[in-house]
């Protein structure tokens, strides 16, 4: 049951597309407490070796030679982008509550309902946007006081990505969210994880 025209969100939420689930594969997301700690455990080794041969602060030097970053600045840059993310995607779920008929306080659709795939699809993309907002707010608010412009450009491949990777939840087949991947993990979040640890090591004054 459709209540009103949310045409108007035409622009900003993906249209559904035939049902299409996907699930973790093995190898090549996290499935054990062992398998994440190796996988960090080889980012932060990558990053530590590109720091001690000065990599890093010549990649941090070379964006504040196109425009000085500050600290807080970066800081201000992500955490605006993140906030309206966030109303964005808030807005698409109460949205697709009234096209889909699903009430508060239901996280998703009960079980029977006959748009139980579309909606806790629009749900699950606002979901997962969220598990991650806390750790990347915090890797780029720390990071940014080692090398606040590598932390903005890392924090913003990482906005992108999810978005893209939300749209892609939005429209039904949740394979779409592949779309993500590269900004979302390859240039934003895996780096960030290895310039934590360096910034970490260098406030300890071991780098």
């Amino acid at each position: 049951r459709v209540h009103g025209d949310l045409s108007h969100f035409s622009l900003f939420m993906s249209q559904p597309e035939p049902k299409g689930t996907a699930k973790p594969v093995e190898g090549r997301n996290p499935t054990s407490l062992m398998g994440t700690l190796v996988f960090r455990a080889v980012f932060w080794s990558v990053f530590i070796t590109l720091q001690v041969f000065g990599l890093l602060d010549r990649a941090e030097g070379a964006i504040q030679g196109v425009r000085p970053i500050p600290t807080l600045g970066a800081i201000g840059v992500v955490l605006i982008a993140v906030s309206f993310v966030n109303a964005w995607l808030s807005a698409c779920v109460n949205a697709a509550r009234i096209k889909y008929d699903v009430a508060w306080p239901n996280l998703y659709a009960p079980h029977g309902h006959k748009d139980k795939h579309a909606f806790d699809c629009i749900q699950r993309a606002h979901q997962a946007y969220l598990e991650g907002l806390f750790e990347l707010v915090s890797a780029v608010s720390f990071t940014a006081t080692v090398f606040p412009g590598l932390a903005l450009c890392c924090g913003l491949f990482m906005v992108v990505g999810r978005v893209l990777f939300a749209r892609g939840y939005q429209t039904g087949n949740v394979k779409n969210k592949e779309a993500g991947v590269l900004p979302t993990y390859i240039l934003g979040y895996f780096p960030l994880l290895g310039l934590v640890m360096v910034s970490t090591l260098r406030h300890l004054s071991v780098l």
